[in-house]
């Protein structure tokens, strides 16, 4: 009995030692090196839309506490019916990597004047004839510009979660249009700015990959110039990311 019990032994050992050898274990390290150089290096796709609706149907489809995803695909039915689509912008980034998209137009106006003057020259005996005051006065001077883009404008920062499913957004989204221009003051001192209409959105959001994310509202000013019927209509802003193919 001791020498069968001697041989089992011999006869088992060597096998359990071949399975430890061409078994190792899983080296933690070695899988998080390689989980973090994908979520570094994976490429996101992120679709950016507004739609524009009625204000009762907004606050209808508010009042059925629908999800995010049932809430897009209701607005997307409706959509040449109640709801207009008012912009599409898709943008590829990698993660935590600021991307920017743009469809602007540079808009350049002065934001400084040195006052309108008369020049002492035109004058006769310390007083301003009509005639020079009419065609040789000094208009007021810019002195000081800045650039405002008119259009529309993305800007996002995403960073994936531990699971690679979801994604925290910082989102900066804005409209801006160029409506008009407003004067002020009189005679040589005259001078005009540019009149501005503005839809932004800035927010951090988690949003799950794959789905349709409601981000928020951002309707243009109740006393719009571009839309006088603004004031009864409400935009709906959603965001879907995907992992490029």
């Amino acid at each position: 009995m001791k020498t069968q019990t001697l041989l089992l032994l011999a006869v088992v050992l060597p096998i359990s030692s071949l399975f430890a050898q061409e078994m190792p274990m899983d080296d933690p390290y070695v899988q998080n090196a390689n989980r973090q150089e994908t979520r570094d290096t994976i490429n996101i796709s992120i679709c950016y839309e507004d739609f524009s609706m009625p204000l009762a149907l907004a606050a209808k489809l508010q009042r059925e506490n629908l999800t995010d995803a049932e809430l897009y695909q209701r607005i997307v039915e409706s959509l040449g019916k109640e709801v207009k689509q008012e912009s599409l912008c898709v943008i590829r980034s990698r993660p935590t990597l600021k991307a920017t998209s743009g469809s602007i137009t540079e808009t350049i106006y002065p934001t400084e004047y040195e006052p309108g003057t008369m020049p002492v020259s035109l004058t006769i005996d310390g007083a301003v004839t009509p005639e020079s005051a009419r065609f040789c006065r000094i208009p007021a001077t810019p002195t000081s510009f800045e650039t405002r883009n008119v259009g529309f404008s993305l800007e996002v920062d995403p960073t994936f979660g531990e699971d690679l499913k979801t994604l925290r957004l910082l989102l900066c989204p804005e409209h801006v249009v160029l409506v008009g221009k407003t004067e002020a003051g009189i005679e040589n001192s005259k001078t005009t700015m540019p009149t501005f209409e503005t839809q932004r959105l800035s927010t951090s959001v988690m949003v799950n990959v794959g789905i349709p994310a409601f981000i928020g509202t951002m309707n243009r000013s109740p006393e719009s110039v571009q839309d006088p019927d603004s004031a009864n209509k409400v935009w709906f802003a959603f965001v879907t990311a995907t992992l490029a193919k």
